[in-house]
């Protein structure tokens, strides 16, 4: 990599129509020339859940190839960033205006998106097949919150995989007169049956929309955020 080419990239905020909430993602529209490792330093640098650089598809039938990055990691497949990334190639005219339905390449596979058109634009995608992993043991799952196993529901804890493996299972929470709010783990309800992660189906689209964005640049030699054409801004759709 030419260690005097900058990187533009972007931030776009999804599941919000206010700007500056929601769930933020940088999204990098033309990474050719970086290396998986310094995608994977930018990321950490950001520290944004997750920042995603499109690349060139390696098949045809697709708009662009999408590497995704956490700070720690890459991931298969992850659902706001591809919203997010597709908005972002929509504004950039990288998707044909007025197209409805395109394909995204992910390490995963193709992901479709659907467009809903309008003053506000509304993004779609189907999420991946989940792919069932291992049983896990009811007292190593009770053991990740440091419950009793008695606390699961009897629905055996399992390993489920649409691009970013998750442990799924289910809590049973006693009514607040019973039990203590301080006896939940931390950042619980004191709802009964509360899963500790969801997993959509496999049928189910996600409906996200991301409302703006900010444009910046980084350089690849320092490491710096600069300014684009003109100093950051915020766009509603």
């Amino acid at each position: 990599m030419n260690p005097d080419k900058s990187y533009r990239y972007r931030v776009v905020d999804v599941f919000t129509t206010e700007p500056l909430k929601g769930n933020p993602l940088a999204v990098f529209p033309d990474a050719t020339g970086l290396r998986p490792d310094l995608m994977q330093k930018i990321a950490r640098e950001l520290n944004l859940s997750e920042t995603v650089f499109a690349l060139p598809p390696s098949r045809p039938d697709c708009v662009a190839k999408l590497r995704i990055y956490t700070p720690g990691k890459e991931l298969d497949f992850a659902g706001h960033p591809t919203v997010g990334t597709a908005y972002i190639l929509l504004d950039e005219s990288r998707v044909t205006k007025g197209t409805e339905r395109f394909l995204l390449e992910e390490n995963i596979g193709p992901i479709p998106i659907h467009v809903d058109p309008g003053p506000s634009p509304k993004l779609w995608l189907m999420t991946p097949p989940l792919r069932e992993g291992a049983i896990v043991a009811p007292t190593t799952a009770a053991a990740l919150l440091s419950l009793k196993e008695g606390q699961l529901l009897a629905i055996s804890p399992q390993l489920l995989d649409a691009g970013n493996p998750t442990l799924l299972f289910r809590l049973q929470i006693p009514k607040p007169s019973i039990a203590s709010r301080s006896t939940l783990p931390p950042g619980l309800s004191s709802n009964w049956n509360i899963p500790i992660r969801s997993v959509s189906s496999p049928s189910l689209p996600h409906l996200q929309a991301p409302t703006r964005e900010c444009s910046r640049r980084i350089s690849a030699s320092r490491k710096t955020q600069q300014p684009a054409v003109q100093p950051a801004h915020c766009l509603p759709t």
